[in-house]
């Protein structure tokens, strides 16, 4: 029996039906956070990559070889407002300025007006905590599902010099 024999969303059956392997990069100093979020998109199905910060993050970023599918490797960012060095938001800036139009989730305990503002301007989906694991795997597929569209082709440049 299929996902729509069992009466599911044809949205749903097109997001895991789209974004199984997605190459998503977890950005999380609360190493309990982290975990958690990794193991979700795990059973989902992607491929995850785990950072702690900012800096662990370029790293990454820079090793990820710049010809792969798609977004340079990249398909989503899920990352916490509040880390040390640099926040979720500035890592996005930096990405953004770079003309990275990688999708990314921020996660706050803190969503005041000026956070989600920022958020907005910069394309990021905010996931107020607490927040449902099934809730973080549906915006990651509609995100992953969204960009594909919309993106239509392979974003292939090189990397920028990040600091």
């Amino acid at each position: 029996m299929n996902r729509r024999d069992q009466g599911w969303e044809d949205e749903a059956v097109t997001e895991r039906e789209v974004a199984p392997g997605a190459r998503v990069l977890v950005v999380d100093d609360d190493v309990d956070m982290q975990r958690l979020v990794t193991s979700e998109l795990v059973r989902e199905g992607y491929e995850v990559d785990e950072a702690f910060s900012g800096a662990d993050l370029f790293r990454i970023l820079e090793s990820i070889a710049v010809d792969a599918w798609p977004l340079d490797g990249v398909d989503l960012i899920v990352l916490d407002l509040h880390m040390p060095a640099m926040t979720g938001l500035e890592i996005v800036r930096k990405l953004r300025a770079a003309h990275w139009q990688t999708p990314a989730i921020l996660m706050t305990a803190s969503a005041e007006p000026e956070v989600l503002a920022e958020a907005a301007r910069l394309g990021v989906s905010v996931l107020p905590a607490p927040f449902a694991l099934e809730t973080l795997a549906h915006t990651a597929g509609a995100l992953l599902v969204e960009h594909g569209r919309s993106d239509g082709r392979v974003a292939r440049h090189g990397f920028p010099a990040w600091r």
